[in-house]
């Protein structure tokens, strides 16, 4: 019996072969299992690799092509998701803030022996800002006490400072003062560009120590 043969692949009409020439076709690669054979004459064709019995040698080079296509995985292309993670890397450096937090250095120690001047030689040259206990601010200036509207607090700063010529604040806080009030002061003290501050403790009415008594003050 002889055969014909179709290869999709070449687009090859083979007529006439005998079974062993199309193994052969099979094993050369110029038959795959997908190909159509028929008998001689027939007008029926059929799929190369459902002839089983047939051609012995055509199934085992089918299974082996089949394993070698089903080994051959897809590769796929790294370089668009680098460039998409270098791309937000980028974007996010550029665009994140980085906050640094304030701080107020201490003093150095003082030397035990060291006089510490009181708070009106301090005030003869700076700026005195009262906190009191309700968290009303007050400039005071020789003696007198003049308010101060929290809201005006760093254009009156920077107004005393500049009328004033000097660069020191003196902040006179009772000991119950808020720490609200006391930060309001200091940042504005920051905006006037006050680059000297101290800050005094009041002691309650009970405690008050006399105008001539030493100031405990820390600087910034």
């Amino acid at each position: 019996m002889t055969w014909d043969a179709f290869s999709f692949r070449t687009r090859t009409l083979y007529t006439g072969l005998l079974a062993n020439q199309v193994a052969a076709l099979a094993d050369a690669g110029d038959l795959e299992p997908r190909d159509l054979v028929r008998p001689a004459g027939s007008a029926t064709w059929h799929r190369l690799d459902n002839l089983l019995n047939r051609f012995p040698a055509i199934v085992s080079h089918g299974k082996e092509t089949a394993h070698e296509h089903e080994s051959l995985d897809p590769a796929t292309d790294m370089t668009p998701m680098i460039d998409m993670t270098f791309l937000l890397l980028i974007f996010f450096m550029l665009t994140a803030s980085f906050h640094i937090q304030k701080a107020i250095p201490l003093p150095a120690e003082r030397d035990a022996s060291a006089r510490i001047p009181t708070i009106r030689e301090l005030a003869r040259e700076a700026i005195v800002v009262r906190i009191a206990a309700d968290g009303t601010l007050a400039l005071v200036e020789n003696g007198k006490q003049r308010p101060i509207e929290p809201e005006r607090l760093a254009d009156t700063l920077e107004h005393e400072a500049r009328r004033r010529g000097t660069a020191t604040l003196i902040i006179d806080a009772a000991d119950d003062a808020k720490h609200e009030m006391l930060v309001r002061v200091l940042d504005a003290a920051h905006h006037a560009s006050l680059e000297d501050v101290r800050l005094t403790m009041r002691a309650t009415a009970n405690t008050r120590p006399s105008p001539e008594a030493p100031a405990k003050a820390s600087e910034r």
